[in-house]
Parts: C-alpha cells; sequence; structure tokens
C-alpha cells in the first residue's frame, strides 16, 4: 500500500486491517505476527486491549525521537562523532585533491604495490563506517607520511584509536545483520544469531568501553520486544521452558508454563479451529533423559566469528524433534507427551510449522520491493 508522507503505528495497523478486509481475513483473529520498525512502533502496532496498560506507550512519541535520545546519550560522551568526522575530513582533504592524492598514491604503491584510494562512508547505510574504517586504518601510515609532505600533520590525530574499536564492534554486527536477513532465516535462527552476537560483543566489554555500552543498548532494545511467540516458538522446538531465574542465553521470559500452554492453545484454536478431545493416544508417556537446549553451540576459541555463526544456525536447522502421531485431550497433555518423549504430537507440529514461518526481519519483503522500483523505473524509462 503507497503511504504518502508521514503515517504513525497507528495509521499503519489501520490501513492493514482495511486491506486484510478485502480478502475476508481479520486482523485479530487471523493474524498471529507482524513485522514492524522497532520496538515502539511495534507495541503501538499489535498491543490489544488486554494489553494496552503495559504496553502503551505516550500518544505523541515517536520510535525515532527515543532513538536519538538514547544514540544522543552515548555519542556524545564517547566522542565517536569527533573520531567520526576526523576520519571523513581526511577522506574527502585527499578524496577533492588529485595533487594530494597523487602525493598519497606514491606511499600506497610503495607498501602495497598498487593503489588504493581512501573510501568515504554514506550517511543512509551504517556498514559503509566498517568499510571507511578498515580502509582508512589499512593507509593510515601512508596518510600520515602525506600529510607530513604536505605540511598538515596537525591535522592528524595519534591518539585516535577509538576508529580501531569502532571497526572491532561493527564486524560483527555487519555478519549477525547479514545473517538475519537470510530468505530462509526464522525466528528460532534470529535467537540463534542474536545470541551469539550479545556473547560476542559482551566478551569484549572488558577491553572496550564502546562495546560494553553498545551491549548494554542492545539487550534493552530486545527486551522490549514482546517474546511470547518467541518463548512458545522455543519451546516447541526443545521441549525446555525457559524462565528468567535461567541463564543460558539472552532470550529469557516471565512468561510462566501455565500462561505459555494457555497462549499455545488459544493460537491453535485461531489457526487450526477447535482443539480436539476424542482423540487415542498412539503412544503412551514415558520418562526420557533430559535433552540439551538447542541453543547451546560449543566454539572454539580461535574460531572467526562468521564461522561460529553459520554452526549456531545449522545448528538450530538440524536439531528437530521428531513428529508424532495424534494425541487426545487437550494441548496441555501434548505438551507433557512432548516433554517426555522428544517427540512433537501432530498438533504442536501443526502449531510449530506456522510459527516457524514468521520472518525476523523485513529485508526480503524490502528487496522485493526495491526490484520491483528499479522493474518500474526501467519500465517507464524504455516507454518514455
Amino acid at each position: 500500500m503507497y503511504i504518502a508522507g508521514k503515517c504513525g503505528a497507528e495509521e499503519t495497523r489501520k490501513i492493514v486491517e482495511n486491506a486484510l478486509i478485502r480478502f475476508q481475513l481479520d486482523f485479530e483473529k487471523h493474524i498471529v505476527a507482524t513485522i514492524s520498525d522497532g520496538p515502539n512502533v511495534m507495541k503501538k502496532f499489535v498491543s490489544s486491549c488486554e494489553e494496552s496498560e503495559e504496553d502503551e506507550l505516550t500518544e505523541n512519541s515517536t520510535d525515532d525521537e527515543t532513538d536519538y535520545e538514547t544514540n544522543y546519550q552515548y555519542q556524545s560522551t564517547d566522542g565517536i562523532k569527533r573520531v567520526l568526522d576526523e576520519t571523513r575530513f581526511l577522506v574527502k582533504l585527499f578524496r577533492k585533491s588529485p595533487l594530494k592524492n597523487s602525493q598519497l598514491q606514491n606511499y600506497v604503491k610503495s607498501e602495497f604495490g598498487k593503489e588504493l584510494s581512501l573510501l568515504l562512508d554514506i550517511k543512509t547505510r551504517w556498514n559503509s563506517i566498517i568499510v571507511m574504517a578498515e580502509r582508512f586504518l589499512k593507509l593510515k601510515n601512508c596518510v600520515k607520511k602525506a600529510l607530513i609532505d604536505l605540511n598538515m600533520l596537525d591535522k592528524w590525530n595519534e591518539n585516535n584509536l577509538l576508529l580501531q574499536s569502532i571497526v572491532d564492534l561493527l564486524q560483527p554486527v555487519k555478519i549477525a545483520v547479514e545473517a538475519l536477513g537470510r530468505q530462509n532465516a526464522s525466528l528460532l535462527t534470529a535467537k540463534a544469531i542474536i545470541d551469539l552476537w550479545l556473547k560476542k560483543i559482551q566478551s569484549t566489554t572488558t577491553s572496550n568501553d564502546l562495546a560494553k555500552q553498545f551491549f548494554g543498548i542492545l539487550k534493552d532494545r530486545i527486551e522490549e520486544r514482546p517474546q511470547r511467540v518467541l518463548c512458545l516458538l522455543k519451546y516447541l522446538h526443545t521441549g525446555h521452558h525457559t524462565s528468567q531465574s535461567q541463564n543460558t542465553d539472552f532470550f529469557t521470559s516471565s512468561i510462566s508454563k501455565t500462561a505459555l500452554i494457555g497462549f499455545a492453545e488459544e493460537l491453535y484454536s485461531r489457526l487450526f479451529g477447535n482443539i480436539p478431545s476424542d482423540r487415542t493416544p498412539h503412544v503412551e508417556i514415558m520418562d526420557a533423559e533430559p535433552r540439551t537446549s538447542s541453543s547451546q553451540v560449543h566454539n572454539e576459541p580461535d574460531e572467526s566469528f562468521a564461522n561460529q555463526m553459520e554452526r549456531a544456525i545449522k545448528h538450530i536447522q538440524e536439531n528437530v524433534p521428531e513428529i508424532q502421531e495424534k494425541t487426545r485431550a487437550t494441548l496441555k497433555k501434548e505438551f507433557q507427551l512432548f516433554e517426555n518423549t522428544g517427540k512433537r504430537t501432530e498438533s504442536l507440529e501443526l502449531l510449530y510449522q506456522a510459527l516457524n514461518t514468521i520472518k525476523p526481519t523485513s529485508v526480503e519483503n524490502e528487496s522485493v520491493l526495491l526490484v520491483r522500483w528499479h522493474y518500474y523505473k526501467n519500465q517507464k524509462q524504455i516507454v518514455g
């Protein structure tokens, strides 16, 4: 749906509801999950009457305003803006002057055997900061020598050590974001990715103040998002209920097991009709050895973060419990059977497969829209 100008979360929801009516779909009855921009938008967009008291936000607040306040608080104290501005100034200095760049390239060719230009980041692409910073750090000795020849050494900041910290922090971010945006990504793989990502950042917080502050912001952001669906999906995947008392990962929940099963019954009823009560069990409930949580992946200390990420995703996708045939009574009985045998019943498998179709990001949809936009743009040019 094309939106001209600004459109808040509540207005967006109204547009979605009207669009769904055209297909005889009801937002409250048929829609289980939606993908939205940020936590504040999500709260306004999906909050129902019974959740409005705890999820409601100030009417005039927006996600952008909250982001700005949070970023300003940390950026102003860390001097991130100052470091990036100094880097950009030097990059522009050489890129805009063929004479200065020629002086720089003499040292670059002497050290690397070929010309390498300094790169400038793009304001609307956060990952371009990594490209700019990595190239600058690679050529920093050449840049310093060129500035000496140009009598501009006063523009060089010898104590600028934060740039390397920014690169060290953003590299895992780039790898994680690319993994989250994959076509086959699900909430379960997203959980494994973010768990590993946070642990990676947490491991560097003692030596990197920037990482420590980033870790705190990121963890707060994740906790702001509703996690009831993820907790249920994880429970259906592993057979274990995660509470706040457990510290096995960063996705803990205060939802009780009873509430989780109640939520599952509600979803099953909405998606697949009323729960049958006359099913005959094909397997008795039996004791089984406790199973290791699928989120636990042991990584080698020297293994690269990209390889660790691939291992975590593969572990999630390969460790899928067997499907068991129909059982009787309510989902509560079926959950108990699942916990004891490690085999999902037909009802739980239906619910599991449905929840596993939820995408963790809107990257794929945005990519499709971008392709369509380029297509129509080119078609218009051809017609013109």
